[in-house]
């Protein structure tokens, strides 16, 4: 699943959107960490209007309503995300249906662009940048990412039992020097950025249920044999690991339009 395209029909499953916002919902007190980290990230930058893009069933346009005192556009063209979106949950927000490569908003209207764990899907990453989000960003405005690197991909304990995952994110994830240098040839500077350690599952019992959900599309793209060879020797590690949470590390970058 190292395309676009694939990515596309993953998303566009039906019933997928359901189990991607329950199997990948986080703690409430991650919640509360990303809330506060976006607020932080934002700083005095007058922010009136944002957007989530690739928001997915909403969680982190949920931050975003939480962090900031801002109108908040949610863009997300898989059918089943938005579907499975909890309606009532933000009344404040509007929900677009569309796609990063023709963003349905005007130029230079957005304060704020928010991109969570979809920046390995985009097709052409940097024309989308320069494209795309530089166009609709005013100057001064920022796009807050959050995505795994290269260099945090080997922190995630379930990806040593499942290689062909990790092979996959490789290929497809940026280094940091990588997603700094595409935005900052399409006219962007990178302000911070951070590694958080986000608590994903209280215990190795919740651990093991978020990963045999399959929600992650590099393990959807793993054949369904090599998958239950694979996560049996993951959930046998895990009955063997101390009663602790799991942590994992997700890069923030902010980059500021110039």
């Amino acid at each position: 699943m190292s395309s676009e395209a694939d990515a596309r029909r993953l998303y566009d499953t039906p019933g997928v959107g359901q189990t991607y916002r329950d199997a990948r919902a986080l703690p409430a007190e991650t919640e509360r960490v990303w809330t506060d980290v976006i607020r932080r990230a934002v700083g005095d930058t007058a922010v009136r209007l944002a957007i989530d893009l690739g928001a997915g069933t909403g969680r982190f346009t949920a931050r975003l309503v939480d962090a900031l005192p801002a109108r908040v556009i949610a863009v997300e063209r898989g059918e089943s995300m938005v579907d499975a979106r909890e309606r009532g949950a933000l009344p404040s927000v509007v929900w677009v249906r569309g796609d990063a490569a023709a963003l349905p908003v005007r130029d230079g209207v957005a304060d704020l662009i928010m991109l969570s764990m979809v920046y390995h899907h985009f097709g052409a990453v940097a024309d989308v940048v320069r494209r795309e989000l530089r166009r609709v960003l005013r100057a001064g405005g920022l796009a807050l990412l959050r995505t795994p690197s290269h260099e945090t991909l080997r922190e995630f304990e379930w990806m040593q039992f499942f290689p062909e995952s990790l092979a996959l994110d490789l290929e497809r994830m940026p280094t940091r020097t990588a997603a700094i240098d595409d935005f900052r040839v399409a006219g962007f500077s990178c302000r911070d950025h951070s590694v958080i350690r986000q608590r994903i599952a209280a215990n190795p019992t919740e651990y093991v249920a978020r990963i045999r959900s399959r929600s992650f599309s590099s393990l959807q793209a793993i054949p369904d044999h090599v998958w239950t060879e694979r996560f049996a020797a993951f959930e046998a590690h895990c009955r063997t690991m101390a009663d602790r949470p799991i942590d994992e590390p997700v890069n923030l970058f902010v980059f500021e339009a110039t």
